[in-house]
């Protein structure tokens, strides 16, 4: 991690991991992702059914941001706290 970077977390985890996870990884990460992506494959497999693609998606792709940016919180605290001890 250098000093942008560094930077850059100490202001994302003043909002705190709830706000990163849920904010970042559910809601622009997990359901803006599986909405383009039910849209996508809707218009380039147009005999699935576009309703089951879509109700997967919100299942799945939210699951998987949520997961996602647990991991992606952890390992930037991580170096955060690395590079603090290291200075």
């Amino acid at each position: 991690m250098n000093q942008h970077q560094y930077d850059k977390w100490s202001k994302v985890r003043k909002k705190g991991k709830t706000h990163f996870v849920w904010f970042n990884g559910v809601l622009f990460w997990g359901i803006l992702t599986g909405l383009m992506w039910s849209v996508v494959l809707a218009y380039v497999m147009p005999n699935k059914n576009p309703y089951a693609t879509l109700f997967i998606a919100m299942i799945l792709f939210p699951l998987s941001g949520y997961l996602g940016s647990k991991w992606t919180w952890n390992r930037n605290e991580e170096k955060y706290n690395a590079y603090e001890t290291d200075g």
